[in-house]
């Protein structure tokens, strides 16, 4: 009896991970999807478009996925209030990290919009795609403008374990990004084709709608609920960003120095040869949509955890944590067979070129291994963070 009990409560445990999981993983999935959307539509047109997506992408992705992190404070925060009953507190933390990482976007913008040239000259991208690059880039920085308000209420969100909104957002984002992504890279409707300009407009209509929509969610929707409207004064207090932000420093130096070491890699293929840039902008993208499954349930363990670790319920918290490892174990493993057993097949969704396609099929199978222990760092550091200590995972 004791062991069906126990059975039981582990069933509820996977249950609430994936529950909750299931929406961050779609929008961890939504960059993604909208990164191999434009690579599929722009790859069977000319493999060289895929060379330039890798160059512009990767370092403006790790730019995005810093800014984002910078919340990672506000997660932990909402999340132990949250689990106390005390959401009341929560908003004026939210309405500081609205208004500085809002401020913070805008400096990074000027960045992108005003030095992509000067940043793609220093990981030595290559001539022949560099005006592909900076069209790119500089479009696709405008998301910038919106990403402060758009990070900080997505951590609100997830602090307080209501993710579907996120998860509304993603799917509307991915929708909109293939329908005007196809409209703008072709052209259809009377609109003449843009190519890698019209990806870089169909990114940035999608990824303003949805975060209009979760805007209008916490604003209009919850208007009651949140209270964001009231007190105002609390927009431009900086010390609950100060106490929120040394949770979310190291986190997003963590983010940096790990997808720094990538810009690294992608100086060095970028001075090797197109064909290279190619190789491991496919192979990284297909990787990295594994990555947003086994993110996804790690992020969810920590406000879960977090919530527990409120109540002082630790035993319950590891608990998550110890469910949460054996789910990522198994999406890894699923994820490899397929990586092992029809490479050549995953790789040919992005190109015909059967050379590239045979050289980058190895790679995929190498990604099949390194999966395992990435999974277990991510769901490790998750649980770390969930006790406040952001620290560790950066050291």
């Amino acid at each position: 009896m004791n062991l069906l009990v126990r059975i039981k409560e582990k069933k509820e445990y996977i249950y609430g991970i994936l529950f909750m999981a299931f929406p961050i993983v779609i929008q961890g999935l939504v960059f993604q999807l909208q990164s191999i959307t434009e690579k599929v539509f722009l790859g069977n047109l000319d493999s060289m478009y895929i060379s330039a997506l890798g160059a512009a992408q990767f370092p403006f992705g790790t730019t995005v996925d810093t800014v984002m992190a910078l919340s990672t404070g506000v997660v932990i925060i909402v999340s132990r209030l949250s689990g106390i009953k005390e959401k009341e507190k929560f908003v004026k933390y939210v309405k500081s990290a609205i208004f500085y990482n809002s401020l913070i976007s805008f400096v990074i913008f000027a960045m992108w919009f005003f030095f992509a040239k000067q940043i793609l000259d220093l990981l030595s991208v290559d001539k022949l795609i560099m005006d592909y690059c900076l069209s790119y880039i500089r479009i696709c920085s405008v998301c910038f403008l919106f990403i402060g308000i758009d990070s900080s209420l997505q951590a609100m969100l997830q602090g307080l374990g209501n993710t579907k909104p996120i998860m509304y957002a993603g799917v509307l984002k991915v929708v909109l990004n293939v329908f005007f992504s196809w409209i703008f890279i072709f052209g259809h409707f009377g609109i003449k084709p843009m190519y890698i300009v019209g990806a870089a407009l169909g990114t940035v209509v999608a990824n303003v709608s949805a975060t209009l929509m979760i805007i209008f969610y916490c604003f209009i929707v919850k208007y009651k609920e949140y209270g964001l409207h009231k007190n105002n004064k609390l927009w431009i207090s900086f010390k609950p960003f100060k106490e929120s932000i040394r949770l979310g420093i190291p986190t997003a130096m963590e983010f940096l120095l790990w997808n720094g070491s990538n810009l690294v890699l992608v100086k060095f293929l970028n001075e090797f040869s197109q064909e290279a840039m190619k190789i491991y902008t496919m192979v990284f993208g297909i990787e990295i949509i594994i990555f947003a499954f086994f993110n996804g349930t790690s992020r969810a363990t920590l406000t879960l955890m977090g919530q527990k670790i409120g109540l002082e319920k630790r035993k319950e918290a590891n608990t998550f944590f110890y469910v949460c490892t054996l789910i990522n174990l198994i999406i890894v493993a699923i994820s490899a067979t397929f990586f092992v057993l029809f490479p050549t097949k995953i790789l040919g969704i992005f190109t015909k070129e059967e050379q590239v396609i045979s050289s980058a099929a190895i790679y995929l199978i190498f990604c099949a291994m390194i999966m395992f222990p990435k999974s277990l760092n991510v769901v490790i550091g998750s649980a770390i963070r969930a006790y406040k200590d952001t620290k560790w995972m950066l050291y």
